[in-house]
């Protein structure tokens, strides 16, 4: 009797396992990913000719990812426009893309070479020379770096992705990263209070000033580096509520300018007060003197670093107006073009401004009467 049951509980299992099995199965395959690996390539077969389309099979072994160490066959996509293909020879790294698609064969191709390690390399090699020159006393600044950019990749992003407006979300928080990396640089007192201000009131006029330009000049923002390509992916990414390009536009003068503006303040504000400290007496119209005449000497090169940073931007585009020999006039009003020179000349705006908000804060802050 006991047998009997037991034969009947493993009858009863395998008759409804399938139907466990198979749902929780499926669940796995129904999820298609893509994977990037690293590879050393071991040979090149059915290369393709210079000026033909077409694709070779290249031999290569995973070095990283879920085939490591296996020997895999990819295809190499060779178009008929050389700049865009990635020539291997044997012993190159490669970087790998492995699509697994739900009731697919999994697919294999080179991607590009495998340029991340030389990255990291460049970032330590920053790193050793930044403490080396700087002295080991200013790590601090770099732990504010990674601040920054961890708040633009971790926070600002997420939120903008929610629907978050760009303009106040970006202002906010820059406004806080801001106070935190002036607070690791100049530690307390005075001289933060001053600096801050003068950081808050250039990065909120640089991007007021994109905000409304964008309007006045009635540009759309679809048309601005990088906008276009993300309104084509928010239409097959669930989860994306960007809409706001003009918004975008000014947060981003807001984010380029920051790092000039945080500089250009420091120094107005550790100027004046060292001027004041020197000082037995001094007016408040004194210290604001010095801290306009400290920013005139400094502003000319930070304007030239900022200019030339976004016209390099727009090198490409340039270069094809003028090989295309398009009038100067015409230019200007192709939006992609004024959406670049209007950043670089807002931000400029933002780093002017921010000396006499820096050297009137010193001023009322610092005055000995």
């Amino acid at each position: 009797m006991k047998i009997s049951r037991i034969i009947k509980i493993i009858i009863f299992f395998l008759s409804v396992s399938p139907f466990i099995a198979v749902p929780l199965h499926s669940q796995m395959l129904m999820r298609a990913r893509t994977q990037y690996s690293k590879a050393e390539v071991i040979e090149v077969s059915s290369a393709v000719p210079a000026g033909m389309d077409g694709a070779e099979t290249v031999l290569v072994k995973f070095l990283s990812g879920e085939f490591k160490g296996g020997y895999v066959e990819v295809k190499n996509l060779i178009w008929n426009r050389e700049e865009y293909n990635v020539r291997v020879e044997r012993g190159d790294y490669v970087t790998v893309r492995t699509d697994f698609r739900p009731f697919e064969m999994t697919e294999f191709y080179i991607s590009g070479r495998w340029r991340s390690p030389w990255v990291f390399i460049s970032l330590a090699l920053f790193f050793l020379i930044f403490l080396f020159c700087a002295g080991f006393k200013r790590w601090t600044a770099l732990l504010a770096l990674v601040l920054n950019v961890a708040v633009i990749f971790a926070v600002i992003i997420p939120l903008l992705k929610a629907g978050w407006p760009p303009f106040l979300t970006v202002l906010i928080l820059q406004g806080i990263t801001g106070g935190i990396t002036l607070r690791v640089i100049l530690g307390g007192g005075k001289k933060l209070v001053c600096a801050l201000a003068g950081v808050v009131a250039g990065v909120a006029a640089g991007g007021v000033l994109a905000l409304e330009f964008a309007g006045i000049m009635n540009m759309s923002g679809v048309f601005f580096p990088g906008a276009r390509m993300l309104q084509s992916a928010s239409r097959y990414l669930s989860g994306w509520n960007v809409s706001d390009f003009r918004g975008l536009f000014s947060a981003g003068v807001m984010i380029a300018s920051m790092g000039a503006v945080a500089d250009v303040a420091v120094t107005v504000s550790s100027g004046c007060w060292e001027v004041a400290l020197k000082s037995e007496r001094i007016s408040a119209g004194d210290i604001w003197k010095s801290g306009i005449n400290i920013g005139r000497d400094i502003i000319a090169t930070m304007l030239n670093s900022l200019v030339i940073a976004f016209t390099a931007l727009a090198l490409p585009v340039i270069s094809v107006f003028y090989l295309l020999e398009i009038p100067f006039i015409k230019a200007l009003n192709f939006e992609f073009f004024t959406a670049l020179a209007s950043s670089a000349l807002i931000a400029s705006i933002a780093l002017v401004l921010t000396v006499p908000v820096t050297a009137s804060a010193c001023g009322i802050i610092f005055k000995k009467e």
